[in-house]
């Protein structure tokens, strides 16, 4: 080394570029996303994305006004609206870390908004404590909790149809106030009231298995479930599991369970919901002992060592969870084993193994199982994960990107699948019609059924006489339908329901 680059290391060494014990000053809009992140890891990256949306925004515009002057009918007619529908125009900053704290990559992605998430983002809700773990029994192998928040859905489904066009945007109104339960609840006051909390837990057994194929063994399953917030829908919709129920009452609870045992692939069951209004909270498991476990007093998975490992320096409240046990992950790879066992050919063989290996290798360090989070605040939205392996980034704007590109490459085809799912929503309606004056009339099947009988003003289920979105013609049975059968039909056969669809009807 020559004697003048000697005498620059001094100068080097006091540097704020290359000191390590000075903290260097970031844009004021990245301070925010670094706090929310890890530093001392194997991957650090901090993205400035205020106002990108724009630009992403004016390309989009460009492409429509492109295919217009060539007679190409486009979808989007307003990208910008396209981005709030999102809610991408809130983001002001993202970033992401990587590091690995013993056998976990630990993962951060930190996406800062101007505010609360606003558009389509809302329906991740608020972040709440977890609720899971704490009633999930101490065996339970996989647990999955998400807040769901569809009351400001109405107003960004809006944006959307306004950004495909204003034809689009009055079939969307229109549709928002289709009735979609028997009590004349319409899509709008159904989603202006959805907000509520569904979590999982399901414990494995591996000494029971089952086999959906000869070369393939699966353990059974216990699982329950809890929806927080939504009783009120029972109001509404619980009229169709109290028909066919037993139904009991305890401390206030009532319960509803299958008559009798039901057959499934992995043996009999026997489903039961319970009700309890007081707490504002709906069960239902696969069976009673497994619900008893959930609601009772003992051992839960929050208390396990091996979800608190997990959990630890993570969130300890969020809007989602999703979390899978030491078991679960020897599960995967044992299911995973399997596939490369049943290959046929020696390529196959080949090409599995190498896919299967590789899973098993990164899969099998936990000794705690792995976990995701998403929390979301005024400042903006948290992904944290412990996972087999790091995240070293990607794409500056994954949701944008991921968010834009599904919509601007489905947008082509959403006015037919609007049309098509707005007619199954419409002759839904018309059916539930019928079942709802069969039921206060007293009317049998085969007795004679007439668009008067459920239409035609205020007083009647359905006020309006609905029609197809895409113009076919609706033909209604003339006598009230037997079970199965749907009471109405449109000229566009694909617009129909399928005999599955309509089998509990």
């Amino acid at each position: 080394m020559k004697m003048k680059s000697l005498a620059l290391l001094p100068l080097l060494a006091t540097s704020p570029c290359v000191a390590q014990e000075d903290s260097p000053n970031f844009h004021k809009n990245l301070s925010p996303v670094i706090e929310k992140l890890d530093t001392d890891g194997e991957h650090l990256a901090v993205t400035y994305i205020k106002d990108d949306y724009k630009k992403l925004a004016e390309t989009i515009d460009m492409f429509s006004k492109i295919s217009q002057e060539q007679g190409s009918p486009f979808p989007i007619q307003d990208a910008e609206k396209l981005c709030k529908f999102i809610g991408i125009d809130q983001y002001v900053a993202t970033g992401s870390s990587s590091k690995w704290v013993g056998e976990y990559a630990l993962n951060r992605k930190f996406l800062a908004t101007n505010g609360k998430p606003s558009g389509f983002s809302t329906i991740i809700g608020e972040a709440k404590p977890w609720s899971a773990p704490s009633f999930a029994p101490a065996s339970a192998d996989l647990v999955i909790e998400t807040q769901i928040n569809l009351t400001q859905l109405p107003l960004a489904q809006k944006q959307l149809a306004l950004a495909l066009g204003q034809e689009m945007a009055e079939q969307v109104t229109a549709k928002m106030q289709m009735p979609v339960s028997p009590k004349g609840l319409t899509v709008q006051q159904l989603s202006e009231k959805l907000n509520f909390r569904l979590s999982l837990a399901a414990s494995l057994d591996n000494s029971k298995t089952w086999n959906p194929s000869k070369d393939v063994s699966l353990p059974t399953i216990d699982l329950v479930g809890r929806i927080d917030g939504a009783t009120w829908l029972w109001d509404h919709y619980g009229m169709m599991v109290e028909n066919d129920s037993k139904i009991t009452e305890k401390d206030g609870i009532t319960f509803y369970s299958a008559p009798k045992a039901l057959p499934t692939p992995m043996g009999e069951v026997t489903p039961v919901i319970a009700v309890d209004k007081a707490k504002d909270q709906i069960w239902f498991a696969l069976n009673m002992k497994y619900l008893a476990e959930a609601m009772g007093d003992g051992p839960k998975l929050s208390s396990t060592p091996h979800f608190q490992a997990a959990l630890k320096s993570l969130p300890s409240s969020g809007n989602m969870l999703a979390y899978g046990s030491p078991d679960a992950i020897k599960s995967i790879v044992n299911l995973a084993e399997q596939a490369k066992a049943s290959a046929s050919s020696a390529e196959e063989k080949d090409m599995v193994a190498t896919l299967v290996d590789a899973i098993t290798e990164k899969l099998t360090a936990s000794k705690n199982g792995y976990i995701f989070t998403l929390q979301s605040s005024d400042q903006g939205i948290l992904f944290a994960s412990k996972s087999p392996m790091l995240d070293k980034g990607g794409p500056s704007l994954p949701i944008m990107l991921a968010g834009v590109s599904t919509l601007f490459v489905g947008a082509k085809y959403y006015k037919d699948a609007a049309d098509e799912s707005a007619c199954k929503v419409n002759t839904n309606a018309i059916h539930k019609a019928t079942w709802v004056v069969q039921n206060i009339e007293g009317y049998e099947a085969g007795d004679k059924l007439t668009w008067e009988m459920i239409s035609g003003d205020n007083s009647k289920p359905i006020p309006e006489r609905p029609t197809c979105p895409a113009g076919g013609t609706y033909t209604l049975s003339p006598t009230f339908p037997k079970e199965g059968e749907p009471a109405c039909r449109c000229s566009h056969p694909e617009h129909n329901l399928s005999k599955e669809e309509t089998r509990s009807w």
